[in-house]
């Protein structure tokens, strides 16, 4: 559970009485004293780090260059709230070498390059459980004839959702996002996992309204109980509901610091979609073969119980960030491609991919960029054991690594496997 602080600081503070003898009298007065959570968690890691001889780190995007101990991240702006735990995430990425490099075990070599095709803006708008959908082709025109068309309406009125209603239109939302999120996956599946992550808790007249298994059984005998990715066509769609009832949702990611924070979420395709900041990186890890994000225990070699969580994917002073996705793989212009397919095909037959969907995806900022001037980089990423992969980055062959983003996609097609690594 995310810890409560009178002063944000006291978050790092308050882990001294566990790691007794971390810090002496006068480190702690040097490096722990003040509010500036960026250099007190930065001075946190690096002593943890240099006790253990082990590189101990965050499951985060790093944002600074430092040259040396880069592999630990620092917030700039960490006056403003904070959007999740931020010692969340917690991981091990090796032994520590001199200079603040840590050596670790990681897969090189990713096949591809990395190419944007969707992002996501942090901002604080406290609007509550409100979800927005609007698809690339609304207010354009859809065949519906061989010389024949009409226009796709948008529904940009905001609705208000209530009470025993409210467990259909998550199905929905949850459908609409399962086919954005994760194209060429079981929506079924996709909506199951995001909506049992997110555990939303609303009023209701009729306890028949939300029985076990609500989330089949709230859509069961309507269009959206199966639904075909070939008839869905999202890319035509648009919504505006306002979940008035939602009282609360236990989603790990769902707490004080972030019931006041949306995401804008922008695809290439021009689809967007607005919501709270628990339901999108919810839905970012309820993607198919991901693993970003879970909580893990293990037994080490003297059958001592290690926890492992992903929590902490957005930290401190992210709001106002953007952040983008990226895909090694398959053909990002795949969302473009099936919007033109779901725009220019008669409603009564089915719309079928032409393109590959994006694969080997990653989550990194939006600063962050590929062109002909960087074919030299090898990319990689580092297992974390459970709870998430670094995304891993060398500007030239003989040059050190860097952490530039968390994996989205548990493995990622490789060249060269696994090997050791230094990390800067």
């Amino acid at each position: 559970m995310p810890r409560k602080c009178k002063q944000r600081a006291d978050i790092f503070r308050g882990l001294l009485g566990v790691f007794s003898g971390l810090f002496n009298p006068e480190e702690i007065k040097r490096d722990m004293s003040g509010d500036d959570i960026g250099r007190i968690s930065f001075a946190f890691f690096k002593q943890l780090s240099t006790k253990t001889e082990r590189a101990w780190t965050k499951l985060a995007i790093s944002s600074r260059e430092r040259g040396e101990w880069d592999w630990i991240p620092v917030e700039e702006n960490y006056g403003v709230s904070m959007t999740t735990d931020c010692f969340a995430g917690v991981v091990d990425l090796g032994r520590l070498k001199q200079k603040g490099l840590a050596k670790a075990i990681a897969m090189t070599g990713i096949d591809g390059v990395p190419r944007k095709y969707m992002k996501i803006r942090l901002s604080q708008e406290n609007t509550g459980f409100r979800f927005v959908f609007k698809g690339c082709n609304c207010g354009k025109e859809v065949k519906t004839g061989a010389f024949s068309s009409e226009p796709i309406p948008t529904n940009d009125q905001p609705r208000n959702v209530v009470k025993d209603e409210t467990g259909r239109m998550l199905v929905q939302c949850a459908t609409i996002l399962g086919s954005i999120m994760d194209p060429g996956g079981n929506i079924i599946g996709y909506r199951r996992r995001l909506l049992s992550k997110l555990q939303p808790v609303w009023n209701i007249n009729d306890p028949n309204a939300k029985p076990t298994g609500w989330i089949d059984r709230c859509v069961s005998g309507t269009p959206w109980e199966y639904p075909s990715p070939v008839w869905l066509r999202s890319h035509n769609m648009s919504m505006d509901y306002k979940m008035v009832d939602i009282i609360s949702c236990q989603s790990r990611l769902a707490n004080e610091s972030t019931e006041s924070i949306s995401c804008q979420v922008r695809i290439n395709c021009g689809c967007t979609i607005v919501a709270p900041f628990s339901l999108i990186f919810e839905a970012i890890t309820a993607v198919e073969g991901d693993f970003l994000g879970v909580a893990s225990a293990t037994l080490d070699r003297d059958n001592r119980i290690v926890l492992k969580d992903g929590l902490g994917l957005v930290q401190v002073g992210d709001i106002g960030r953007t952040f983008s996705l990226v895909a090694f793989g398959g053909d990002i212009d795949s969302h473009r491609s099936y919007s033109s397919s779901c725009k220019r095909t008669k409603r009564d037959k089915p719309v079928y991919p032409k393109l590959p969907w994006p694969r080997g995806r990653a989550l990194v900022r939006e600063e962050f960029t590929h062109d002909l001037m960087d074919m030299t980089r090898d990319y990689g990423y580092v297992e974390t054991g459970g709870s998430g992969n670094l995304l891993i980055c060398r500007n030239h062959p003989l040059g050190q690594y860097k952490i530039i983003g968390v994996c989205i996609d548990e493995f990622i097609s490789n060249k060269k496997g696994e090997g050791t690594v230094i990390i800067r």
